[in-house]
């Protein structure tokens, strides 16, 4: 059994300097993410979230959910006019906009959790499905690349505390640096080369 992680596209393993979206440091960059399938409680973990007094721009991917998209389109007009807040469905450019944000909301889902650490960013997990989810809650946890937080109430307190020291967001960055060297598509076909080369 090889630990290269799963497959991602280049585009996350790729630095992009030149894109337009430029990354503020007035603003403390959120990206909120609920799944392919666009799960509902992402709504509840947006509600908290636009409590916080501090700068956030907040940037929510809904999936394929178009219901959870027009909910929020609709119930968040004000946020949304003053561009502290911007709501996506189903998108393209993950690589994008994780490329320019401080911190990952979301599930630990394989596929997100692999995208995150190639773009070395912090993950809070507000919830996750039990099983396999439950083990990555652990994984990343227990090694310094994300924090979770059973407590939806306690969510701003954890993003005050980043916000006011960087330190702690640096060194997650760092940690998630280290273990992205670790996965790699051209590992995977190297050992798929020896493995056939043996035989």
């Amino acid at each position: 059994l090889f630990a290269f992680g799963i497959p991602v596209k280049d585009e996350f393993l790729e630095d992009k300097k030149d894109i337009k979206v430029i990354k503020s440091d007035d603003y403390f960059n959120i990206l909120l993410m609920s799944g392919s399938m666009g799960l509902k409680n992402i709504s509840y973990v947006l509600k908290e979230l636009l409590t916080n007094p501090n700068k956030l721009r907040i940037t929510v991917v809904c999936g394929k959910n178009e219901r959870l998209k027009a909910d929020l389109l609709q119930e968040y007009n004000h946020p949304i006019k003053n561009k502290k807040l911007h709501i996506l469905g189903f998108s393209k450019d993950v690589d994008s906009l994780m490329e320019y944000s401080d911190l990952i909301i979301s599930k630990p889902g394989g596929l997100t959790v692999t995208e995150a650490i190639s773009k070395h960013l912090p993950i809070l997990i507000p919830f996750a499905i039990p099983g396999q989810e439950a083990q990555n809650v652990e994984f990343l946890t227990s090694n310094g690349y994300g924090i979770y937080v059973d407590n939806l109430l306690e969510i701003n307190l954890i993003i005050n505390d980043l916000i006011s020291n960087r330190d702690k967001l640096k060194t997650m960055e760092n940690n998630l640096y280290k273990l992205s060297s670790k996965y790699s598509k051209d590992k995977i076909v190297d050992i798929a080369n020896q493995l056939i080369s043996t035989k």
